[in-house]
């Protein structure tokens, strides 16, 4: 249960916390990590 949440935590964090400018490689990340 605990560890469940704290993978729900981390992705939400990753849907809200990738932002920046164009092309500084932020779809290859989210790609890798997905």
């Amino acid at each position: 249960m605990i560890s469940n949440l704290a993978l729900y935590n981390v992705d939400m964090s990753l849907k809200c916390g990738i932002v920046g400018l164009p092309n500084v490689g932020k779809s290859t990340l989210f790609n890798a990590l997905t």
